[in-house]
C-alpha cells in the first residue's frame, strides 16, 4: 500500500473520532422587549394578528328601472260612468274569481287583488298593441263557456237579447268583442232603483186612495161615454127606476155601435193630463191610515180534520262499490258537489251527456271520441285542465246508460 493510501485512512479515522459541539443561541439584547397582542381575544377562538380582508361587492349599474303598469286609454266610455254596470260590480270584491276573469278579458293579464276592481271600473276600451288584434281578442273570449260569457256580459250591462242579434256562442263572442272595443252605457237603470221607484209609486197610490182630498184619477173614453149615456137614459125614464144590469147592457151596445169615438178619446187624454199635473204638486199627509188587504182564510168544514203535512224522511242512498277504481270515482263525486262545480264544468257535463245520448251503442264510445268532441267545442287546453273531471263524469254517465 502506498503512502497516499495510508494518509487517506488516517484522515478518515481522525474525522470519525471528533465530536462537534452544538451551536448555542446568541443571547437576546437587553433593550428588546416582547410585543403584547392588543387585539381582543374571543372566548373559545384562536387569536390572530392578521387583518381581515375587505369584501368588494359587485354592483350592476346598467339595471333597467321597473315600470309600473297603468290602465291603457281606449276609445269608449268609462265603466265607472255606467250606473247599471257599477251597481252590478259593487256586489263583488277583489277576492272574487269572476272579477279576475273579467280583468283578464279586458287587459289580457291577471291583476293585483287590491287594484283589480278599480282597473275594471276604469276600463275605457281595448287597445291593440303589437301583435294583439281583433282575432286574438275573440280567441281570448272564446276560451270561456257560453254561460260564463253571458254572466260577464250581464255584469257589464252588455246587450245580449235575441231581439238585437243571434245568441249562439260565436255571435255572443263577437257582440262582446264589439262592446270591449268601444264600451257604451245601455241606458238602463239599476234594478235596485227600478224596484225602489215601483215601491214609491205604489205607496203614493195607496195614500192617494186613502186621502179624500187627493186628486181624482183619470178615467177612460168608455167611462166618459157611459156617464153621458146614463144621464140620457135616466132623463128618458123619468120617475121609473132603471135596472143596473139592463142599463149597463144598453150602454155597452151603444158604445159598440158608435162609429166616431174621437170626442170621448179626447176627453180621456185631457183627463189624464189633468191627473198627472195635479199629482206632481200633491203631497200626501203624514200618518195617513192605509187600509191593508185582509188575507182570505180557508173555512173549516165540520166533521173534517185538516191533516198536518207529513215530514219526508231523509233516506240515505247506498252506493255499490265493486272495485278500487269505483271507490276513487265515488270519492271524487262526493268531494265535488253540484254547488262547488263552476260554470265551465257544468257546460262540460252537459256536453258529455248529450254526446252519450246520441250513440245507441254505448259500448262503442271511447275516451278518444269524447276527447275529440270536447276539444272541438272547448279547446284542448280546457280538456287537459279538466281531464280527471271528464273521465269521472264520463264513467258515471256510461254506467247509468248501460
Amino acid at each position: 500500500m502506498g503512502d497516499d493510501a495510508q494518509q487517506v485512512i488516517a484522515a478518515a479515522e481522525v474525522s470519525a473520532t471528533e465530536t462537534v459541539a452544538p451551536a448555542t443561541p446568541a443571547p437576546a439584547a437587553a433593550s428588546e422587549e416582547p410585543k403584547e397582542d392588543k387585539t381582543p381575544k374571543s372566548e373559545g377562538r384562536r387569536s390572530s394578528r392578521r387583518a381581515p380582508k375587505k369584501i368588494e361587492r359587485f354592483e350592476y349599474e346598467d339595471r333597467k328601472p321597473t315600470v309600473e303598469w297603468t290602465v291603457p286609454k281606449g276609445n269608449g266610455e268609462m265603466v265607472r260612468e255606467m250606473p247599471c254596470a257599477v251597481a252590478n260590480l259593487n256586489r263583488f270584491t277583489g277576492s272574487d274569481a269572476i272579477l279576475s276573469f273579467v280583468h283578464k278579458v279586458m287587459y289580457g293579464r291577471a291583476g293585483k287583488q287590491k287594484s283589480m276592481k278599480s282597473n275594471v271600473l276604469n276600463f275605457t276600451g281595448v287597445v291593440y298593441e303589437g301583435k294583439f288584434n281583433r282575432l286574438k281578442l275573440e280567441d281570448r273570449i272564446g276560451k270561456f263557456a257560453s254561460a260564463e260569457i253571458k254572466q260577464y256580459m250581464d255584469m257589464l250591462d252588455v246587450d245580449r237579447s235575441s231581439k238585437t242579434g243571434d245568441v249562439d256562442k260565436l255571435s255572443l263572442v263577437r257582440r262582446f268583442a264589439d262592446w270591449l272595443e268601444n264600451p257604451k252605457a245601455s241606458g238602463n237603470e239599476p234594478k235596485s232603483k227600478v224596484k225602489a221607484a215601483a215601491r214609491k209609486k205604489k205607496r203614493e197610490k195607496a195614500a192617494a186612495a186613502a186621502d179624500p182630498n187627493a186628486p181624482k184619477r183619470a178615467v177612460s173614453a168608455f167611462f166618459h161615454f157611459s156617464i153621458e149615456m146614463r144621464r140620457k137614459l135616466k132623463e128618458a125614464a123619468g120617475d121609473e127606476k132603471l135596472d143596473f144590469a139592463e142599463t149597463a147592457k144598453k150602454v155597452s151596445e151603444a158604445w159598440k155601435a158608435l162609429e166616431d169615438k174621437s170626442k170621448y178619446e179626447k176627453l180621456a187624454v185631457d183627463d189624464k193630463a189633468r191627473y198627472e199635473e195635479e199629482m206632481q204638486t200633491y203631497v200626501p199627509p203624514k200618518n195617513l191610515p192605509v187600509k191593508k188587504k185582509k188575507k182570505k182564510r180557508k173555512r173549516k168544514v165540520a166533521g173534517k180534520k185538516t191533516a198536518s203535512p207529513k215530514k219526508k224522511k231523509k233516506t240515505k242512498k247506498k252506493k255499490k262499490v265493486e272495485s278500487e277504481s269505483e271507490i276513487s270515482e265515488s270519492e271524487d263525486d262526493s268531494s265535488s258537489s253540484d254547488d262547488d262545480i263552476n260554470l265551465l264544468q257544468e257546460s262540460v257535463k252537459q256536453c258529455i251527456r248529450k254526446f252519450i245520448k246520441k250513440h245507441d251503442d254505448v259500448s262503442s264510445i271511447t275516451m278518444g271520441m269524447l276527447k275529440q268532441a270536447l276539444a272541438e267545442k272547448f279547446g284542448e287546453k280546457v280538456y287537459k285542465e279538466n281531464k280527471s273531471f271528464v273521465k269521472s263524469t264520463a264513467v258515471k254517465y256510461l254506467q247509468a246508460a248501460s
